[in-house]
Order: structure tokens, then C-alpha cells, then sequence
């Protein structure tokens, strides 16, 4: 999700852990090095699998 003035929220959580939010502020090169590192690990709610 992303905040007013493009600060970034990401959501996460371990296998039994509580949710975490983790606030970033991706600047050009970053966001796609961030977005390429996070892709694998992303499941989604309805089949648990990879987004």
C-alpha cells in the first residue's frame, strides 16, 4: 500500500508470527530492486500461492 507522499507500507508476517508493517521510502532504481527481491515471496489470501 502506498501513504501519502509515496511512502510505501509492506504488510508481513512469519509462518506463527504477528503481522508487522515495515514503512519504506523506494526511490527510482530501489522500487524495482525491492519489488524484484519481495515477488517470490508474495502468496495471496485465497490460494496461498504465489501472487
Amino acid at each position: 500500500m502506498v501513504e501519502h507522499d509515496g511512502l510505501t507500507r509492506l504488510s508481513w508476517r512469519t509462518d506463527a508470527g504477528p503481522v508487522v508493517d515495515s514503512y519504506l521510502r523506494p526511490q527510482d532504481a530501489s522500487a524495482t530492486a525491492l519489488t524484484e527481491a519481495i515477488r517470490p515471496l508474495i502468496t495471496t489470501p485465497e490460494t496461498g500461492s504465489a501472487a
